[in-house]
């Protein structure tokens, strides 16, 4: 529709222009950003994680050595109170701290599976 101004000039009326379409376009693509950053984030801490595996590697090491000395009693005996211990830090953590940690505790099993040496049991990998 075109419509005469009082100067004489001619101006088109245009319909306004939609902003992104109906409320299930701007819905969608709202969760697909989600999902988007989502993943972004989750690849963000697995490559940290990877990053980490060296040192993660060193400190293994360093303390499987620190407990050679000792007996399979021993080390049996070692292995519940490390286990009650990490069971009581747990507690306070929030979920993505224990995604974390989860994530570190895999790439442990990996670096001594790729070993061969400790027989670990092999952990229970969820992706998020």
């Amino acid at each position: 529709m075109v419509v005469e101004a009082a100067s004489g000039v001619s101006a088109d009326i245009v319909a306004p222009v939609g902003r992104g379409g109906s409320l299930g376009e701007n819905r969608q693509m709202a969760d697909d950003k989600k999902k988007a950053e989502r993943h972004f984030n989750w690849q963000a801490l697995k490559e940290a994680v990877e990053r980490m595996k060296p040192e993660l590697g060193a400190a293994s090491e360093a303390t499987h050595k620190h407990g050679a000395d000792d007996t399979p009693d021993d080390s049996d005996f070692d292995r519940t109170v490390a286990l009650g211990y990490l069971v009581e830090s747990l507690e306070g953590l929030c979920g993505p701290h224990l995604w974390v940690l989860n994530e570190i505790s895999t790439a442990l099993y990996e670096l001594h599976a790729a070993d061969g040496e400790h027989g670990e049991e092999t952990p229970r990998h969820h992706t998020h």
